[in-house]
C-alpha cells in the first residue's frame, strides 16, 4: 500500500487526468457491453477524433497508458478482463491521435480455444507473445 501510495503522490495534474480519462471511459464500456453490441462499440471507437492536444507516444507512452486504462478494472477485479481493458484503450489512444484498432484472436489450447483482445498500433512495437493468436477478421462489420 506505501508503494502504491508515495507512487500516487508523484503523479502530475496529467496522469489524475488520465485516470479520470480511464475510469469515465471505463464506465461507459461498461454500459456499452451491456446494451449494445460489439459492432456498435467498435464503430462508436473507430469515430473517436483526436483531443485538442493530441500526443505522440512511443512504447513507453503506450505501456504508461495501457497501466492507466487498466486501473479501474484492477480496482474491481485482481483478473484483468482483455476485452474490456483493450476497448478502453483503444479509446485513450484514439483520443491522442494513434491509428489504433481492437483485434481479437483464438489459439487452440487441447480440445478447446482460448480467446484474447488487444490494440494494435501500427507505429509501435508489437508483443510478440501474441503472434500464436490467429487474429479473427472483422466479420460482424460492414
Amino acid at each position: 500500500m506505501r508503494v502504491v501510495l508515495r507512487r500516487i503522490r508523484t503523479w502530475t495534474i496529467a496522469d489524475y487526468a488520465t485516470v479520470i480519462e480511464s475510469l469515465a471511459t471505463a464506465a461507459i464500456v461498461e454500459a456499452a457491453l451491456r446494451f449494445c453490441s460489439i459492432e456498435t462499440i467498435l464503430g462508436a471507437i473507430e469515430t473517436i477524433r483526436p483531443g485538442p492536444v493530441a500526443t505522440a507516444l512511443d512504447d513507453h507512452g503506450r505501456a504508461r497508458l495501457s497501466r492507466f486504462a487498466a486501473a479501474p478494472y484492477r480496482l474491481i477485479s485482481p483478473r484483468l478482463n482483455c476485452l474490456r481493458h483493450s476497448l478502453v484503450l483503444c479509446a485513450m489512444l484514439r483520443r491522442r491521435g494513434a491509428p489504433a484498432r481492437l483485434c481479437i484472436g483464438v489459439e487452440r489450447q487441447g480440445d478447446g480455444l482460448a480467446a484474447h483482445a488487444w490494440v494494435d498500433v501500427p507505429d509501435l512495437d508489437r508483443d510478440g507473445a501474441l503472434s500464436r493468436f490467429h487474429e479473427l477478421p472483422r466479420a460482424w462489420s460492414a
